[in-house]
């Protein structure tokens, strides 16, 4: 497996599923601030242009967060992920996406922003 990446994005956390499974995967570093998740060879894979974004041995290509942690934790249930249980299953799947939603993507998303991008301005409301 490929799992593209790029440092200070929530990419971080499949990175720790990746390790926590303990299965050979290959890391593809890109560097957002010079723009290769918004072009070829990336835009290829992904058209979105988003990490993470994870290649299968297959090709096939999974993308968003909470998406390649289900798939990860299903396909490798030895690793303990995921709870066996269909309740809690639902409940970690939704503090999952609540976690990545709320705080991973929007911290690591403040941190990454390219510095060509105007700053924004306050909106006053009438």
């Amino acid at each position: 497996m490929k799992l593209f990446y790029a440092p200070g994005t929530c990419s971080i956390g499949i990175h720790v599923l990746m390790e926590e499974i303990g299965k050979p995967y290959e890391a593809v570093k890109l560097d957002m601030r010079a723009g290769d998740t918004q072009k070829p060879p990336f835009t290829d894979i992904n058209p979105k242009g988003k990490v993470p974004t994870l290649q299968r041995d297959d090709g096939d290509v999974i993308t968003e967060y909470p998406v390649i942690a289900q798939y990860l934790a299903k396909s490798n249930p030895s690793a303990g992920l995921m709870p066996k249980d269909e309740k809690a299953e639902l409940t970690a799947a939704s503090a999952t996406d609540y976690c990545v939603g709320r705080s991973i993507c929007r911290a690591s998303a403040a941190c990454s922003v390219p510095p060509t991008l105007p700053p924004t301005r306050p909106i006053r409301m009438q």
